[in-house]
């Protein structure tokens, strides 16, 4: 079962009705009583709790099944399972069907050994559109439904409609849907908006390692892999819906957007593999060479189509006098199966291959003194020839301390002890495009982007233009130093594992603004350079072992502290764009990479505070006290990743019974509240010119409009969005004795995920990755039931 943990204390009706007709312009107050009066005329407000129209307590299952034995020399393994997932968002959903199957004979004495699996599955998902943002802005005096006057020859037999099938929406003076907001009525975008995706997928593997008999030591491994999908998705828009009448040709007419996309990913990787150990030297030696090759590429298209006949769309014939005349338009029928002015169908397909050489060398002394060497030589096709490898070479030592002749004394106390060194390089070539070094152009047929025939013909021409590239892209590479401590007591009942690391990435890949000379605002480029430098300790116990109960335990605590050291490219190298401000300033950024500071520290005005702790509004820190608040006022303030992170996972066990708590915490990481920047700005709600907005109970407003041009890059939008979570809280009980017989295990359990959060965040969630928390799906609480049967 699954619930919202939260939702945003919005205003109520009674509240938001007092505010307008106390601060509204008279243009906010004829919207409070002509989108809320009855056919009278008499002002009937509702009292909509928008949030919880869109939100629902689902239902969710699970189950499973997996047989595992022998067929003659064959042993197999065969597993299916079934999962039917409702979303918390009304009409969110996913149905996954899964089965594979594994096999891992041997032969020849067992020299040979194969191991071969594969699986298919099968999932249908309904996915809902971005409405929680809608929810939250929604006025609680407007209702969800609304039965326009509504006459004509779509109201007679076998159509039966009202205006906009009956939900409330925001129109202009003429009766026509309001376009100067991006607001719909989020109940009809999730009931009459209906985004079915569908994908039909397999993967396997094929492992063949063989051993020569001569030479058992040699090892000659081959593995063969693949992934495969075919994907469909269709996204139906209602006839007479809001969204049908704001698009294409604004006549009501319902649309079916198809989309077909094949996706396939094919691994082949081979190494030669030898491991002896030599007693005389007290050596062991593991070698290892190989290639690996792997290619992902994928194809597709996706068109919309018209497939519901139109209306009239002359406002003038449809909207008079609070009445709507709703007819057919038979002309309409020659756009059913076709795109809006016939737009060709897009189609698409790319491909990218890695290509690998690599080779490993480990070697044991006494079993005391370690030392692992690897070599990578790594090709990706993201790249230009120029800079298409990159050589990642690493070195690891380690010291058995506890295996040397003077530690012998404490074997009974301590019985690992290890200390270890490592240097390596890694590298990152992963981007959201596959060729972004070659100039690319795009067909453009949509109007506002074509452009008349010079020679006088009257046709229209479809220009291509040119996407964004850039050919010295290269692999971004993490140079990194690490120093480690293992110690292990009692037998291993307490251990403890101590990392210190420092990682210098040099040539970082990002998606940033590009210079004027280019044809793109934004393009990935190697933006400069960063520094990690951290600490990690894990520390696992049994605190408590007896006849009948057992405590375990592990605690893992992480310290990291990041800072760009350098920036390069055209123009400005101090800094550059990381996040862009959501809403207020146009372009203006919000987050950026600034040499000296972590990435993606806010930019934003400090905010004056009153004593009782309320923002001033428009009142910021004059930083650099020449009397004038500009961008020259502007302070670095925090970012969006954590300093700390934490994770305690308990595991108690009594007899048959089992209790497991998991918590996790981020400590440091902060967010830009856009839900609440949106939120409070009184003056845009009581100056409404197309639609009334909500705002926020019990939270600090702004009624200044002054304020409207700094507010969105204030200080008090970016909170501390640390927190304690607890992911996971089980109980079990395993009932001993069945009378099944001995192979027979039952096991009863209840599970609870998510089920607090301690923060001081304000927004809906405060585990937000992006920095900016604008429409989350809400995370929710799941409470199990569930059973294992093992026989």
């Amino acid at each position: 079962m699954n619930t919202a943990r939260k939702t945003l204390d919005m205003m109520g009706s009674e509240e938001y009705s007092a505010l307008i007709n106390t601060y509204g312009t008279d243009r906010a107050k004829s919207l409070l009583v002509a989108e809320n009066a009855n056919p009278g005329g008499e002002f009937v407000p509702f009292d909509t709790d928008w949030q919880r129209e869109v939100l629902r307590t689902s239902i969710s299952q699970d189950y499973s099944l997996s047989v595992g034995g022998s067929l003659g020399n064959v042993p197999y393994r065969v597993n299916a399972s079934y999962t039917d997932n409702q979303g918390i968002i009304k009409t969110s959903s996913m149905q996954r069907t899964t089965a594979g199957f594994n096999l891992s004979p041997k032969f020849f004495n067992e020299t040979l050994s194969i191991n071969a699996n594969a699986s298919g599955s099968y999932v249908r998902t309904r996915n809902s559109a971005d409405v929680m943002w809608m929810a939250v802005a929604a006025a609680p005096v407007n209702p969800v439904r609304k039965l326009y006057p509504t006459s004509g020859d779509a109201t007679k037999a076998p159509l039966y409609q009202t205006m906009f099938n009956g939900y409330y929406n925001n129109l202009k003076t003429t009766g026509e849907p309001e376009t100067s907001t991006d607001w719909q009525n989020p109940l009809q975008l999730l009931n009459e908006q209906e985004n079915i995706g569908k994908t039909l997928s397999s993967n396997g593997n094929l492992q063949i390692d063989y051993a020569l008999y001569w030479v058992p030591e040699l090892h000659f491994n081959l593995n063969l892999g693949y992934q495969v999908s075919k994907n469909w998705s269709h996204n139906t828009i209602a006839q007479n819906s809001i969204m049908a009448w704001r698009g294409n040709y604004k006549d009501g007419a319902g649309t079916k957007y198809n989309w077909y996309e094949v996706q396939r990913n094919t691994l082949l990787d081979f190494y030669i593999n030898y491991k002896k150990n030599f007693e005389a030297i007290k050596s062991n030696l593991d070698v290892m060479a190989g290639y690996s090759w792997q290619k992902f590429d994928y194809f597709g298209d996706s068109q919309t189509v018209i497939n519901t006949l139109g209306y009239n769309n002359n406002w003038t014939d449809i909207y008079s006098g609070g009445n709507f005349l709703l007819n057919i338009n038979p002309d309409s029928e020659a756009h059913i199966g076709n795109s809006y002015e016939n737009a060709p169908e897009s189609t698409w397909a790319n491909a990218l291959q890695l290509v690998s050489f690599f080779g490993r060398l480990n070697y044991a002394f006494d079993d005391t003194y370690l030392l692992t060497f690897t070599l990578r030589n790594d090709g990706t096709s993201r790249f230009s020839k120029k800079n298409r490898w990159g050589l990642f070479p690493s070195v690891a030592l380690a010291w058995k301390i506890n295996n040397m002749p003077f530690m012998q004394s404490t074997a009974d106390v301590l019985n690992d002890f290890k200390l270890r060194l490592g240097w390596g390089k890694t590298g990152q070539q992963e981007m959201d495009l596959y060729f972004p070094y070659v100039p690319i152009y795009t067909n453009s047929y949509q109007q506002g982007y074509q452009y008349l025939d010079p020679t006088g013909s009257g046709q229209w021409i479809n220009p291509l233009y040119p996407q964004a590239y850039n050919p010295d892209l290269k692999w971004e590479t993490t140079t990194t130093w690490n120093v480690g401590l293992d110690l292990g007591f009692l037998n291993n009942r307490i251990t403890i594992a101590a990392d210190w690391y420092k990682r210098i990435t040099t040539d970082l890949l990002a998606f940033v603004p590009t210079g004027a000379a280019n044809t793109a605002n934004m393009m990935w480029r190697n933006i400069g350079s960063m520094d990690n430098m951290g600490v990690e300790v894990t520390i696992g116990a049994k605190p408590v072992v007896t006849d009948n109960f057992t405590w375990s335990t592990s605690f893992n605590v992480a310290w990291n502290k990041n800072k760009i050291t350098e920036l390069q490219g055209d123009g400005e190298t101090s800094r550059t764009q990381a996040i862009g401000l959501p809403s207020g300033k146009g372009g203006a950024g919000l987050a950026w990479h600034i040499v000296g500071q972590p990435a993606y520290t806010f930019m934003v005005y400090e905010q004056v505070y009153a004593e009782n702790g309320d923002p001033i509004e428009d009142q910021y820190v004059d930083q650099n006290a020449d009397g004038v608040i500009n961008e020259d006022d502007l302070i670095m303030y925090h970012s969006r990743d954590p300093k700390v992170t934490m994770a305690w996972n308990n595991t108690f066990t009594w007899k048959n019974w089992d209790l497991g708590i998991s918590l996790r915490a981020n400590l440091g990481n902060y967010v830009y509240n856009q839900l609440k920047q949106a939120n409070t700005r009184v003056y845009d709600t009581t100056g409404a010119q197309y639609m009334l907005s909500n705002l926020m109970a019990d939270t600090f407003l702004f009624y200044n409009s002054s304020s409207a041009e700094r507010l969105p890059l204030s200080s008090y939008f970016v909170e501390n969005a640390s927190f304690l979570r607890c992911d996971n809280i089980t109980l079990g009980y395993t009932i001993p004795d069945c009378h099944c017989g001995a192979d027979f295990g039952l096991r009863i359990f209840a599970a609870v995920q998510n089920p607090f959060v301690i923060t001081k965040f304000t927004g809906l969630d405060p585990e937000e990755f992006s920095g900016v928390q604008g429409s989350p799906y809400p995370r929710p609480i799941t409470t199990t039931l569930g059973i294992v049967l093992t026989f």
